[in-house]
């Protein structure tokens, strides 16, 4: 990873001094996110994909220098990877320069397809570097877009790339001024034609394309690097300078000395019955041949049993063979480069393993016990009434097959019947029957006549809330079909006044996906989110699917609405709105689940990070020599050294990695391709330069994952004596490996991914009994970052949010631009989910990783800085404190002293909290102040959150009623960080706060 450097230097580089280059006005380099650098700062890259911290190593490769972006589209399903980003002026249709390089990731150039790297355009203005699909070249074109005459009257330019072949880079330069536009390959110019200028400004443009969906062609994958645009054309000695300036500026040849297999992957094939490795050799020799490689396998003597030679039509390597000609052990596939019949280089070792089948942990059932954990009790089912029942929840079907009421705490969360609507006319799929109960779940059934069709509905309710709907509509004639098909839950008002549609975002900001219930769509294709959140401050309700193979949706952006409305707020689902082929079986499965899922722990509020009192806790990573899997036997070699530093504190939550597992293991070396989640495609390794935190991603719904991962924890926990736990990133995620079964074909003919929510789910129950039947004080943690998919995150203790904004927090360097009240108290609260959660703050991570300034957090956000930037910090702390939420004491974010004021107070756990919009608070203030309170024994808490940028003296009025009835003791109010006093005459306080400050006030 290399830091991002002045657009007027670009240090990273050595020009010849003999020619000086112009400076480019927009440099993306890739290295660390999707952003880029100008002459007027900081541009945001907005990427196609959903981008988190645990799937950079997807999009971001091996570059020309530092790392490249992936970009095109490609396998059965047209992965989209393109990075868009405005115009700020960087490009003008009267003269410029686009800069980059790129290399076939897995295509050819004399293939017949399009391959687009770059484009820019406007209202009549197209710019387009591109491989067309009719014959082998790159094709740069530029002009107006309206006709004239009837006809385009842009121009082209061409050359051929016939000989392109995937691993090699190549620089490419497109430049026009004067009336003249010119395309240069590596260097030499190939070609130049007058042009007529583009009609318009161009309003943006992107890295591999703005629409690349569109090309009639899979166009595979490239990188595309060091992305620069110039005001000016650049000269012919312009672009050899800035050629030569990189390593890779060569013709069509690899260093030979260099030349090594890398991405190896093993793994059995259980459809097959064979063991297979997969390998590439990225570089070519220099006349233009793809490598030969010779393989072989060696047992754990060295003895070899298996040889042969590779001689592949690609850089792509595989071998295989039956996995039973060997018998169970540990054994290595050896790799050797060769150039006719001499070896080129070392040999490269994979190690690998055949386990002794059916394996100990096949037969393991730990954690599946029929139970309901504590905190939560058995379900209860009503038959008369038609009444579910669970911890502080009651699901109301009546003679329905869905609910007509939910209620929360005795609140009754619905404006009316949930309704399924098919072709217009109201569907009841009941009423329900119970067909079986234990202590866990309750499932019943429901049969039904509709037009044309039998509907039959098997609903699975759990004992914390959770619902699962399956419902089948089966036509009674051939002709039978659907037109229409919605699913439409009313919220009432007052119950209904946040949403969050449960969108992460690692790098930079968008605002509009969670706050004030409002109008909103969320396309649930687009595999961003399928989980929606509707409630309030303290309650709510959570839907949430897996796959949508029966949904047949004109307009898929529209697939879930928020609809406002005077007396409701509804969520409306379309499921069909294009006519059904007749005679068809629709299936259709989701859930959803009020909330809070479950009580809140005693004294949950005083539960600290990193403190050392009774109820604090210490997350302790990293604690073995690999990517902390549950394998006792792989201790960090100075595992007692690092215990040492930690023993001492009263709570110790070893870490694990919910979502990944190590290459570095038996298991991974067998299973990885079955076990893996994709994308990114099997074999790719995040951290692959450390060992210890190397990481390939996993998917729960995979065969055997659970049932190992269960058994292998507990062996773990039992061995090394552990009591508490922690682990990383363990929420639903997107998986279209097709080796156990995620992805699906929609009716649409395309092929998505599956929310593995139901097996992600399982894992983590499983994990919660095992941990809690074994030791009932014992807790766990989970970081699951903006996804509060209560289904999942609700077998945990307390959870970590906060991992994200980082590129707009680098840009920044504060939350002000962040955080809303609205959408604050739909996102980070912990009372409406029933989880605590601790908010982690990115100041100088996030500054340290993605400043665009150089040497940013060395030069003025190190330790020794944090006093001067006390405002910005206090403004985040004042947004949590205001907002009853915690705080993960870390990159340059302290408690010490919101701790020691609880300490005073006396935080307990019987302390009653007031939201600053509850109705009965007695407190009123001015606009864009929020005032909360915590009240216990008489005593009274209050903060302030200025959220304004004014700096007058605060007026904030107290009404003597409500006040009354917080039955406070003491009548004089005091500053609690400063212990000035406070005026107070009883129907106002009287205090100063900063602009986007907060203030602490308690009685004496």
């Amino acid at each position: 990873m290399k830091t991002i450097v002045v657009l007027t230097v670009i240090a990273a580089m050595s020009f010849s001094p003999l020619h000086a280059v112009p400076s480019a006005a927009f440099h993306a380099s890739f290295d660390q996110d999707f952003s880029a650098v100008s002459k007027t700062g900081y541009v945001a890259g907005k990427h196609s994909a959903e981008i988190l911290y645990e799937n950079l190593a997807t999009y971001l490769k091996d570059g020309v220098n530092g790392t490249g972006a992936l970009i095109g589209t490609g396998n059965e399903k047209r992965e989209d990877y393109h990075i868009e980003y405005p115009n700020h002026d960087f490009i003008t249709p009267e003269q410029g320069s686009v800069v980059f390089w790129v290399r076939p990731e897995n295509w050819q150039g004399n293939d017949r397809n399009f391959h687009i790297f770059f484009r820019a355009d406007g209202t009549d203005a197209d710019l387009l570097v591109y491989k067309v699909a009719w014959n082998s070249e790159l094709y740069f074109l530029l002009g107006p877009k309206k006709k004239s005459g009837g006809k385009q009257v842009w121009t082209t330019i061409s050359a051929p790339i016939g000989q392109w072949r995937p691993g090699e880079w190549h620089f490419v330069v497109a430049t026009w001024g004067g009336g003249t536009m010119k395309l240069y390959i590596d260097g030499i110019c190939k070609g130049q034609k007058k042009f007529i200028r583009p009609g318009s400004p161009f309003l943006k443009f992107g890295a591999g394309g703005l629409r690349p969906k569109q090309w009639k062609t899979p166009q595979n994958y490239s990188l595309i690097d060091e992305l620069m645009l110039y005001h000016v054309m650049l000269t012919d000695a312009d672009v050899l300078a800035r050629y030569r300036a990189y390593k890779q500026s060569r013709i069509v040849t690899a260093d030979e000395s260099k030349v090594a297999p890398c991405n190896i992957m093993s793994g059995f094939n259980p459809a097959e019955g064979t063991m297979e490795f997969d390998f590439a050799v990225k570089e070519i020799s220099p006349d233009g041949k793809f490598y030969r490689a010779e393989t072989c396998i060696e047992d754990g003597n060295g003895k070899k049993i298996v040889n042969r030679i590779l001689a592949p039509q690609s850089t792509e390597y595989h071998f295989a063979f039956p996995v039973d000609s060997l018998p169970p052990g540990d054994y290595t596939f050896k790799i050797t480069v060769l150039k006719n019949d001499s070896r080129l280089n070392h040999t490269v070792s994979h190690p690998f393993a055949i386990p002794k089948r059916p394996e100990p942990w096949r037969s393991s059932r730990t954690g599946t016990a029929a139970t309901a954990p504590f905190p939560w009790t058995a379900p209860a089912w009503d038959a008369a009434g038609g009444v579910f029942s669970c911890w502080n929840r009651q699901y109301v079907f009546g003679r329905s097959g869905l609910p007509e009421q939910i209620f929360s705490a005795g609140t009754p969360l619905l404006a009316r019947p949930v309704l399924l609507m098919l072709d217009g006319k109201k569907l009841n799929p009941g009423p329900l029957r119970m067909v079986s109960s234990d202590e866990e779940k309750i499932e019943l059934e429901g049969t039904a006549a509709a037009d044309g069709f039998t509907v039959k509905t098997r609903i699975c309710g759990e004992f914390d809330g959770f619902f699962w709907v399956d419902m089948e509509l089966i036509p009674e004639k051939p002709v039978a079909a659907i037109r229409s098909l919605t699913l439409d839950f009313a919220f009432r008002k007052e119950q209904s006044t946040l949403f969050n549609a449960m969108i992460k975002q690692y790098s930079d900001y968008r605002p509009g996906h969670a706050g004030k219930f409002q109008a909103y769509s969320l396309d649930l294709f687009r595999e961003l989110s399928r989980t929606m959140f509707v409630g309030n401050e303290k309650t709510g309700l959570e839907w949430f699917c897996e796959e949508l193979s029966s949904w047949k949706v004109r307009k898929q952006a529209d697939s879930l609405r928020l609809i406002p409305g005077k007396e409701e707020n509804r969520m409306l689902l379309t499921l069909v709105d294009l006519p059904t082929a007749a005679g068809l079986k629709h299936r259709f499965r989701f859930g959803f689940q009020a909330l809070p899922v479950k009580p809140l722990p005693a004294s949950w509020r005083t539960a600290r990070v990193f403190g050392k009192g009774k109820n604090d806790f210490n997350p302790w990573f990293p604690w073995s020599e690999v990517h902390n899997i549950p394998d006792p036997e792989r201790k960090a070699p100075d595992f007692d050294k690092r215990w040492r530093k930690v023993s001492g504190y009263p709570a110790v939550h070893w870490y694990f990695a919910g979502f990944s597992n190590s290459p570095f293991t038996r298991e991974w070396s067998f299973y990885g391709p079955l076990w893996s989640l994709t994308p990114p495609e099997v074999g790719t390794i995040g951290d692959i330069r450390s060992r210890e935190w190397a990481f390939a991603r996993n998917c729960p719904a995979a065969p055997g994952y659970i049932d190992w991962y269960v058994h292998s924890l507990r062996n773990t926990m039992e061995k090394l004596n552990i009591r508490h736990l922690y682990f990383d990133n363990q929420d639903a995620q997107f998986c279209d490996n097709f080796r156990h079964g995620c992805g699906w074909k929609g009716t649409d003919g395309r092929h998505y991914r599956t929310f593995n929510l139901l097996a992600t789910r399982e894992l983590t129950k499983r994990i919660y009994r095992m941990v809690k039947a074994a030791h009932p004080e014992s807790r766990i943690m989970r970081h699951m970052s903006t996804k509060t998919v209560t289904p999942v995150i609700g077998f945990a203790d307390f959870i970590a949010d906060g991992e994200m904004y980082c590129g707009t927090i680098g840009r920044d360097e504060h939350y002000k631009n962040i955080f809303a009240p609205e959408m604050f108290r739909a996102m980070f609260m912990t009372l409406p989910y029933g989880i605590p959660r601790y908010f982690i703050p990115q100041f100088q991570r996030a500054i340290k990783l993605h400043s665009p300034i150089r040497n940013r957090y060395e030069n003025a956000w190190s330790k020794k800085h944090l006093d001067n930037h006390r405002a910005v910090l206090r403004h985040f702390k004042g947004y949590l404190f205001v907002h009853d939420s915690l705080i993960w004491p870390a990159f340059g974010v302290s408690c010490d002293d919101w701790w020691k004021i609880q300490d005073e107070f006396g935080f307990d756990g019987s302390e009653r909290f007031i939201l600053y919009n509850d109705p009965e608070s007695p407190f009123t203030a001015p606009d864009k102040v929020m005032v909360s309170c915590y009240v216990k024994a008489g005593k009274l808490l209050i903060i302030v959150m200025n959220d304004s940028r004014e700096s007058a003296p605060l007026t904030i009025k107290v009404d003597p009623v409500k006040f009354k009835a917080l039955k406070i003791s003491g009548s004089k109010l005091a500053d609690m960080e400063r212990g000035n006093d406070i005026s107070f005459d009883g129907s106002r306080i009287l205090v100063d706060v900063q602009p986007q400050d907060y203030s602490v006030i308690g009685t004496r």
